[in-house]
């Protein structure tokens, strides 16, 4: 049994709107540099990637269900990042007169497995070549019986439930209930993924989630977003106890003790879809009775927040289910319901350094800085977590120092995000930025 960190939500260079630079070797640089053992491959239905996976892979007969690179990558050296077998599904049909758009994640133990997968959607005339993420007019418990009747040991888990277009409880095309989603599969549902724009304490209200476990992943759409959300499970290396620790994590199954630890978030503000809003009329506030835009008289698009309040009655900062805890400067989230994992909100290093230096996030200070560091202190996750501030400071940079300081505490500020508009995030305020200016100034 060991600590793995795993990214389980993850696309391919063939998924639409995502980067040229998404294949295996450059997601296993990335996985190395953030901290990542267990990382999914995304997209296993593509047949050009499928080729990929079936010729680069091999199964680690030590760890069963999990792959690695053959070869040296393009890092070398012997550590080696295992890859998980996964894919994100898009499920487009009427339901209850509602046209359903729902993104299902389904995790599978071996290339076998996903062989007939493949085989079965095509027969279901799924055009698998059209997009990394499959679009199909399948219904939820269609695919969970078409799943299951291939491989048992397969794990569907819904994917960023509370998007409004996409997410199962979503308000645009979603559900008001799992159970009303996924009929007589919905007790195979062990786990529902939160998404960027909610973290488990905006879920623990909600009744719909109970007995299942809540996972965070990245949706990486590019290398570098790998890792933005993450899930930390206490078991054995292989695809079964790493799907064993999600369904401990469910409340329903105590026979083995693997488990989910905790999980790593975004603070959920900075996701696209907090608020309610108009990004067209530039309108975007807090949930309101009144969902009409002020400016063009139409439908706002309601955010995340707006909807848990909607199927649950929860309340901002709600102390009912959790207590903040600081301990070695991090500010934990604890639930106070038995059985829920604590978690973590953090913001990526390359965010943070975007922010110190006051340069876009693709520039070479920050890309130079980002891997020079990751060298030094042997990952992201270890620079952002474990290492002391003062030796940060000691050995990196005083201001980075602070900037990590007040991540860990939280200390950040936010405006939150909507309509598919990503929220603004800082570190530093315009005092703290001018008063480093001036300080710079004097040395000049």
């Amino acid at each position: 049994m060991e600590d793995i960190v795993c990214d389980l939500h993850v696309h391919s260079r063939y998924a639409m709107a995502t980067s040229k630079s998404l294949d295996l070797e450059h997601n296993e640089v990335w996985a190395r540099r953030k901290g990542i053992n267990v990382i999914g491959t995304g997209d296993f239905t593509h047949p050009d990637w499928f080729r990929e996976l079936s010729e680069k892979l091999e199964e680690d007969k030590n760890h069963p269900g999990l792959y690695f690179l053959k070869g040296q990558g393009l890092l070398g050296g012997d550590k080696k990042v295992h890859f998980m077998l996964t894919v994100e599904t898009s499920h487009m049909y009427y339901q209850d007169n509602v046209y359903r758009r729902i993104h299902l994640i389904t995790l599978a133990p071996s290339l076998e497995s996903v062989a007939k997968i493949r085989d079965k959607l095509i027969s279901h005339g799924v055009d698998l070549a059209a997009d990394g993420r499959p679009s199909m007019e399948i219904s939820l418990p269609r695919y969970m019986d078409l799943i299951l009747s291939i491989c048992e040991d397969c794990m569907v888990i819904p994917a960023h439930i509370w998007t409004p277009w996409y997410g199962v409880l979503g308000s645009k095309s979603g559900f008001r209930s799992l159970r009303k989603a996924f009929g007589g599969f919905y007790d195979f549902i062990y786990a529902i993924e939160t998404g960027l724009s909610t973290d488990p304490l905006m879920n623990w209200p909600v009744g719909d989630v109970d007995g299942r476990a809540i996972v965070s992943f990245s949706d990486a759409h590019s290398p570098q977003k790998l890792g933005r959300e993450l899930t930390v499970v206490h078991s054995k290396l292989s695809y079964e106890g790493i799907t064993q620790a999600i369904k401990k994590a469910s409340g329903r199954f105590d026979e083995t003790d693997s488990d989910i630890l905790y999980t790593i978030e975004y603070f959920p503000q900075e996701g696209k879809y907090y608020f309610d809003g108009h990004r067209k009329c530039g309108v975007s506030h807090e949930p309101r009775s009144s969902t009409i835009c002020p400016v063009c008289g139409k439908e706002l698009t309601l955010g995340v927040a707006h909807r848990i309040k909607e199927l649950s009655g929860w309340v901002d900062e709600n102390r009912l289910f959790y207590s903040k805890v600081n301990r070695d400067g991090l500010s934990w989230i604890l639930p106070k319901t038995p059985g829920r994992k604590p978690y973590l909100r953090l913001i990526p290093l390359l965010e943070i350094l975007s922010d110190v230096y006051g340069v876009g996030l693709q520039t070479k200070t920050v890309l130079t800085k980002y891997v020079q560091l990751v060298a030094d202190f042997e990952s992201e996750l270890n620079l952002l977590l474990h290492v002391p501030i003062s030796e940060i400071e000691s050995l990196a940079d005083e201001r980075l120092a602070q900037a990590i300081s007040r991540v860990r505490s939280g200390d950040v500020t936010i405006i939150p995000g909507f309509d598919g508009e990503f929220g603004k995030i800082s570190i530093f305020n315009k005092e703290d930025k001018e008063s480093s200016s001036a300080q710079q100034n004097l040395f000049e």
